[in-house]
């Protein structure tokens, strides 16, 4: 029994740590994509800055604000989105007007397959599994 328990322990540990190298092997391609694509190319700072590869999560329960915040148990899903600080840096460099329009589109042949959400996420026809473009 105790080499089992050690067995579940390696186990658990091992998958932990699998999964930690992924997203760490993910992280580092998006921003070494993003330096050597986006930035080294780019015309200007502005150029630099308002076009960049993403890593989007699924705007759910585990994003809902402790108990005690004012929009603890209302996580809004629908068209919002939270964009990194590099786009506010770039509405004003270049002195965009509102409306401001952003495009978020999945990259062939870099995403992962969509994700399902459980029909107790999903509002009566507002998922659409072909969506690929916001």
């Amino acid at each position: 029994p105790i080499s089992l328990t050690k067995q579940g322990l390696l186990n658990a540990v091992s998958t932990k740590w699998n999964n930690a190298l992924n997203l760490a092997l993910l992280e580092q391609s998006v921003e070494d994509y993003n330096a050597q694509e986006i930035v080294a190319p780019a015309r200007d700072a502005i150029s630099a800055i308002s076009r960049r590869r993403l890593i989007v999560l699924p705007l759910d329960d585990r994003f809902d604000p402790p108990a005690g915040v004012f929009s603890h148990g209302h996580v809004q899903t629908g068209d919002k989105m939270s964009l990194p600080k590099e786009f506010w840096t770039a509405i004003q460099k270049s002195s965009a007007e509102v409306p401001w329009l952003f495009e978020v589109s999945r990259v062939d042949g870099v995403t992962g397959p969509r994700a399902v959400y459980p029909s107790s996420l999903v509002k009566s026809g507002c998922d659409d599994p072909n969506l690929d473009r916001v």
